[in-house]
């Protein structure tokens, strides 16, 4: 009798570590397998980044690691990468679509090419910066409101094609913008 219960004590606690490792969340109560702030990181880059971002929550007001922790690993990605981590308010960043990176390679091509060819679009279908060449985007930042995706396309191939939350779009559409602004792009609402 006493092994019976014994064997339904731990199997009652098995399962009950098993639900808690399956429901685990972080501060911002996303585990880390479902977030992508980090998706533009590789090697150590990546891994720090998925500390400090996704895991520990570090530019959260309430962490999920101590102010010593995030300090260190937010060294460490900044010596890593020249940088602060992407989820970290950059240069006034805040959209999670892209880096300070991202931004100035786009900006290096459109200016490089001239200003002849760039456009910027604002209306309620779509925000979006960049510049074409005989017909072909050759860089641009896309906000699109319907589905709520951002598109980043650098010499002609899409780098970044994802979601983000509804509550970045105007963060999104503002940033955009300010690129717009920065590089003397008039926006039009439309093409």
């Amino acid at each position: 009798m006493k092994t019976y219960i014994n064997s339904i004590i731990s199997i009652l606690f098995m399962g009950m570590l098993l639900f808690g490792v399956a429901n685990a969340n972080t501060a911002d109560g996303e585990t880390p397998s479902v977030e992508s702030v980090c998706n533009n990181e590789s090697g150590s880059a990546f891994g720090l980044c998925n500390a400090y971002c996704e895991a520990m929550d570090c530019h959260l007001d309430a962490p999920n690691a101590s102010a010593t922790a995030c300090e260190k690993v937010g060294d460490k990605f900044a010596k890593v990468t020249g940088r602060t981590p992407p989820c970290e308010v950059s240069n006034g960043l805040i959209c999670p679509c892209w880096d300070d990176k991202t931004i100035d390679e786009l900006a290096e091509l459109v200016e490089g090419d001239g200003l002849d060819n760039t456009f910027c679009i604002n209306n309620i279908n779509v925000t979006q910066v960049g510049n074409i060449i005989s017909g072909v985007v050759v860089g641009s930042l896309v906000v699109n409101p319907g589905p709520l995706v951002c598109n980043v396309v650098i010499n002609g191939v899409s780098v970044i094609n994802e979601f983000f939350p509804a509550e970045d779009l105007d963060d999104c559409k503002n940033e955009v913008l300010s690129v717009a602004a920065q590089l003397n792009i008039p926006c039009t609402d439309s093409p």
